[in-house]
């Protein structure tokens, strides 16, 4: 079997990742920029911009193609459930406010 010319520098550089020192440090979460995003207005987007924004930015949601209400439910529920975003209990309002701003309506 005949190796690509490029495989054994590929394979040294990936190796640099696996010796302590050699990687570079990660920034600081205060040299982290400022959210300058913010979320369309509507009702409820007062939780969307004390919710949402804690974890991600607001480009998150305003990229999503228009999606029914069903994803935006099951999104929400997601965050909550499986990555312990800090969400109240009842979440309809901002479910509404995702469905029908960002959403399809539906």
């Amino acid at each position: 079997m005949k190796l690509s010319h490029l495989a054994l520098p590929f394979a040294l550089l990936g190796t640099a990742f696996l010796v302590p020192g050699t990687a570079a440090p990660l920034p600081k979460e205060e040299d982290w920029p400022a959210e300058t995003g913010t979320y369309k207005a509507g009702p409820g987007v007062e939780l969307a911009q004390s919710l949402c924004i804690t974890c991600h930015s607001v480009e998150y949601v305003s990229t999503q193609p228009p999606l029914p209400r069903k994803f935006w439910d099951g999104v929400v529920k997601k965050m909550k459930d499986k990555y312990g975003a800090p969400l109240p209990d009842e979440t309809t309002a901002l479910v509404d406010y995702l469905t029908t701003t960002y959403g399809s309506g539906k």
